[in-house]
């Protein structure tokens, strides 16, 4: 008789099944994007300085922003992007970064149920984690917003959480260490996680836990004050977010201990109290039943609540991706602590029946309060895209902000619309989905009226000028 102890593990059904769901969501999500590249709705800021520089990169300029003419180092440290790079070897197009980015929040699904089902012992809840993520809207809102290294950092927090709860510390740390590659700031967040396991960890978690809150800390402070500067052309890299704490980086430090400066970026700012019920109420209060690891996922948020800008304070666009990997570990806790109750193991169909229908709630509740992706095109725009590739990837350009991702692949490009520069403009002059400033506009108008010689396309908003001249400086 067979030994039953050698025979083979069962198969993990729940594990395949969400890596098939996680496949399926991939796929949607990365045609969705494609679609709003097609559609012109992707930005400069940031899809087009990210392709930029990753295309600059793969030619031997490592890092240039040929937008903003500066190295990118110097206004985000994230050398990890570098093993993207050879990506525009193999397709030479804008859209490359948001296939990736959509693979990569796809990766997180399976993370999480792997979490969720290591923290609680219950594949069940490993699957409603999943589910729950896969229809978070704050993952839809990194999504949705063109393409950012932070997304790359949600995949890479969730393995790396699952790793360490599976027992596999080498993984855990080769994480870790990409993770403090990825942007400079993550020191900050792996010193709140590191914090959450200083207050409640066992004692392998408590020593681990004081390292990652003062090597985290250490870390992100050496990147930013002294690295970073180093890469930085001039100015204050910390200036566009936080300025309004002070004009340098000893006066932002030192405000951050004034106490009515602290109440009113915390729990002092209305829109700050909205964002934060908007948390627990997306998790369905689970946070509130593990406040230990609190310091996880409030590291992050208190990062963007430092801002000066409604946007990090809101957690839109991409801001929200260093909070989301630690509020699915908050949430799995807090879900341990539902399931640990005594009434559960007396009735575990009815807990069972209670996890399926609140996965289908979440899902059906989480699928309407998506964001749309993009914005429906009036059908004179839809020919634009096809003629942008028809100028000469040589030639100096400026365009408008929504054009850039489709003319990035180039040393340099301009935003601002100046002939004097370049021989190509590229104007939006009504533009999808995306409102620039009125005084953009107005400039724009202004620049075609005077240059209407020199259109050579105009239709549905978008005009094309060439000049017979080159800019004076080719290099």
């Amino acid at each position: 008789m067979t030994n039953s102890s050698s025979s083979p593990p069962a198969p993990d059904l729940g594990f395949r099944a969400v890596a098939i769901g996680s496949l399926v969501w991939g796929i949607a999500v990365a045609a969705m994007k494609l679609l709003q590249h097609a559609a012109l709705q992707t930005q400069a800021f940031d899809l087009g300085i990210f392709a930029n520089v990753l295309w600059n990169t793969s030619r031997g300029r490592w890092f240039f922003d040929g937008i903003r003419g500066v190295n990118h180092l110097g206004d985000h440290f994230s050398p990890l992007l570098a093993v993207l790079a050879p990506a525009f070897r193999l397709w030479n197009d804008a859209g490359v970064l948001l296939v990736i980015q959509s693979a990569a929040l796809s990766a997180a699904l399976p993370f999480a149920y792997l979490l969720g089902r290591r923290v609680t012992g219950r594949r069940d809840a490993g699957v409603l984690l999943a589910v729950w993520l896969a229809f978070l809207p704050f993952l839809h809102r990194v999504s949705r917003f063109d393409f950012h290294e932070t997304a790359l950092g949600v995949p890479l927090i969730l393995g790396a959480l699952a790793a360490w709860h599976g027992g596999r510390r080498r993984a855990f740390w080769v994480s870790v260490g990409a993770l403090l590659l990825l942007r400079e700031d993550y020191g900050f967040l792996l010193a709140g996680l590191g914090f959450s396991w200083v207050l409640g960890g066992d004692r392998k978690e408590r020593r681990v836990g004081a390292f990652l809150a003062v090597g985290g800390i250490l870390w992100s402070l050496t990147v930013i004050f002294i690295l970073m500067p180093l890469f930085h052309s001039g100015g204050q890299p910390l200036g566009f977010s936080y300025g309004h704490l002070g004009s340098g980086p000893g006066e932002m430090i030192l405000s951050l201990f004034r106490p009515r400066t602290l109440w009113n970026l915390t729990l002092g700012s209305g829109v700050r109290r909205e964002t934060l019920a908007g948390i627990v109420l997306w998790t369905g209060g689970l946070v509130l039943l593990s406040l230990r690891y609190s310091p996880a996922w409030l590291a992050p948020v208190l990062l963007q609540f430092l801002s000066g800008r409604d946007g990090q304070i809101r957690l839109e666009a991409h801001y929200a991706a260093g909070m989301i990997p630690f509020l699915v570990y908050a949430a799995a806790f807090g879900l341990r602590a539902v399931l640990d109750h005594p009434w559960v193991s007396v009735h575990p169909r009815a807990v069972r029946a209670a996890l399926i229908a609140i996965g289908t709630g979440t899902a059906v509740i989480g699928f309407f309060a998506v964001p749309p992706y993009f914005h429906p095109v009036p059908v004179d725009r839809k020919g634009a895209a096809a003629v942008l590739p028809s100028i000469p990837p040589e030639a100096s350009v400026q365009a408008s902000a929504n054009l850039v991702p489709h003319l990035c692949l180039r040393k340099t490009i301009w935003m601002s619309p100046d002939s004097r520069r370049t021989e190509w403009v590229v104007l939006d002059r009504t533009p999808v989905g995306f409102s620039p400033p009125l005084e953009v506009l107005e400039e724009s108008a202004r620049f075609a009226g005077r240059n209407a010689a020199y259109r050579v396309y105009s239709r549905g908003g978008i005009e094309i000028f060439r000049f017979p001249f080159q800019r004076e400086d080719k290099s």
